[in-house]
């Protein structure tokens, strides 16, 4: 049987070297193994170039579903494997994926992916609500995490190759999809597996996780209008409450805080999504634009007081801020009457983070301190706003005060938990 592997890479320079030494300790040696840089700007292609092995690069990142079609064009052999660049393959992976290609309806194989890191909060979440494997038995899966596969060529040549589209998620999905439209199955064996070298911050940790649904929601027309939009706001609402019943009934309560602050998460990043579709141009995101905005907001609250509508001077690159803090305006009470003193100023430090990557609790508490100071910061509904979206702010205060009576009269002693696994967060954070 002929099997060549590729490791498609982006800034992968550090867990390269054990990628690539798994590699070549494979029981049924790879024919070829090929390493496609797809744009990196660290070390890759001088790690991978003390290997042998051949590299393609790419002159910017193209993302992960162009770096997998240049794979299937160079390589020509009848079966081509792939591992991330972050996963070391135990060294019977290969041979036992390709003893389950046998049958020629079976299009490919994957294996187990196994976490390595269980170090702090954020890998212990991903390990248990990101898992890339179908459990411990074979069976045949709906799809194959494209993490650790082995997929014929020629079927995915049939299939049309990956979408580039799709960019850097959700392209193992679809291409399972059309696999299986086409009559051809697909195999797991858990006793082929890669151990999974990843170490999440809460940044990369929620944006992982909403990027690999978007592709999905966005196919399902979720951003196209605000009646569709405002839907998708009840799903990060009702998402975020089963991770919590789980984990709550699970007793896995350092948890329960992540899956609180998700609901927020995946409803602000889906607002920058529809918000920059909507006006075809990308949010401003800066520190600097964000205390603008905020200053700008506040402002005009004050200055517009007798008038029907508000104003701003901000540029519409910065609409999606304006609905950040307002929303950090309007809900701060609600969290402060439910939780302790603290909990509000936490919940808009780590949304500033996770959202936008800015780390500034000086920015974060003089949200949380114009919030919980005597104003009604409910007439940002009432007027109209050039880029105030009043259904997003109405519908998710909405869904907040709805969602805490749900919590406290569900999880007994749910408010303390909570407090205690936020204080967990923010020690790791180090605001």
């Amino acid at each position: 049987m002929e099997v060549s592997l590729y490791i498609p890479c982006f800034n992968a320079a550090e867990t390269l070297p054990f990628c690539l030494e798994a590699a070549l300790r494979q029981s049924l040696q790879p024919k070829e193994i090929l390493v496609v840089d797809d744009g990196s700007t660290d070390e890759t292609f001088k790690v991978a170039s003390l290997y042998p092995v051949r590299i393609i690069r790419h002159p910017r990142n193209k993302g992960l579903s162009a770096a997998r079609n240049t794979a299937l064009k160079e390589l020509n052999a009848e079966y081509v494997a792939s591992a991330d660049a972050d996963c070391i393959l135990h060294p019977l992976w290969l041979e036992k994926l390709t003893q389950r290609l046998k049958d020629p309806v079976v299009a490919g194989a994957g294996g187990r992916l196994k976490e390595s890191y269980a170090w702090s909060v954020f890998d212990i979440w991903r390990g248990r609500h990101m898992k890339q494997d179908w459990g411990e038995e074979l069976c045949a899966p709906e799809f194959l995490f494209g993490s650790n596969t082995v997929f014929r060529r020629e079927v995915l040549l049939e299939a049309g190759l990956y979408n580039e589209n799709l960019g850097s998620n959700y392209e193992d999905v679809d291409i399972c999809r059309r696999l299986k439209s086409n009559g051809y199955t697909l195999v797991y064996e858990p006793h082929a597996y890669a151990d999974h070298l990843r170490c999440d911050d809460l940044l990369s940790l929620f944006n992982t996780y909403w990027n690999w649904h978007r592709a999905y929601y966005e196919d399902q027309q979720y951003y196209s209008d605000t009646g569709r939009f405002l839907y998708k706001i009840q799903d990060n609402f009702g998402l975020a409450n089963r991770l919590l019943g789980e984990d709550y009934q699970g007793g896995n309560h350092l948890l329960l805080y992540l899956d609180f602050l998700l609901a927020f998460h995946h409803s602000f990043r889906d607002l920058r999504f529809f918000i920059a579709e909507a006006n075809r141009l990308p949010a401003d995101t800066g520190l600097s634009s964000g205390w603008l905005s905020f200053l700008d907001l506040d402002f005009f609250y004050h200055f517009c007081r007798k008038r029907r509508d508000y104003s701003t001077l901000m540029p519409r690159s910065c609409a999606f801020l304006h609905n950040f803090f307002a929303l950090q305006l309007v809900t701060g009470k609600a969290l402060q009457q439910r939780f302790e003193s603290d909990f509000a100023r936490m919940v808009c430090r780590h949304l500033l983070f996770s959202v936008m990557g800015i780390k500034d609790a000086q920015l974060a508490r003089k949200v949380m301190n114009v919030a919980l100071a005597n104003r009604r910061w409910e007439d940002l509904f009432q007027k109209g706003h050039p880029y105030l979206l009043k259904e997003f702010l109405q519908e998710s205060l909405k869904g907040l005060e709805v969602w805490l009576r749900h919590l406290t009269e569900r999880f007994i002693g749910i408010e303390h938990k909570l407090m205690l696994s936020a204080q967990t967060v923010e020690q790791i954070c180090l605001f």
